[in-house]
């Protein structure tokens, strides 16, 4: 889904949490002002641009709430993680989420 932000820019952010009434329009492209808030899965290819560039170009339209998840980050798989945000809790349960075996681990 896509979020024109002006005349030349527009993301395609990896989730975003918009209102249900808005989803049910099931449109291609959402005004920024939907968006409550933005999560982005950081790849090797997107390290800038979603720790430099992202986090400004989301401010600057209203988006308060934008969560990065970096996969090389390793935690305990099992019990569910929970994030705090203005718009209350996240919960992501993790006990079936993938294990790259490339992954370095940590003991």
């Amino acid at each position: 889904m896509a979020f024109p932000f002006d005349d030349d820019n527009e993301f395609c952010p990896d989730l975003a949490v918009i209102p249900a009434d808005a989803v049910a329009e099931n449109r291609s492209a959402y005004t920024p002002d939907l968006i409550e808030c933005v999560a982005e899965v950081v790849s090797r290819s997107s390290i800038r641009r979603d720790y430099e560039y992202n986090p400004r170009w989301y401010a600057s339209r209203g988006i308060a709430n934008y969560l990065i998840y970096r996969g090389r980050d390793t935690l305990a798989y099992g019990p569910d993680v929970t994030v705090d945000s203005p718009l209350g809790k996240l919960t992501i349960p993790t006990t079936h989420l993938p294990v790259d075996p490339k992954a370095p681990h940590r003991s």
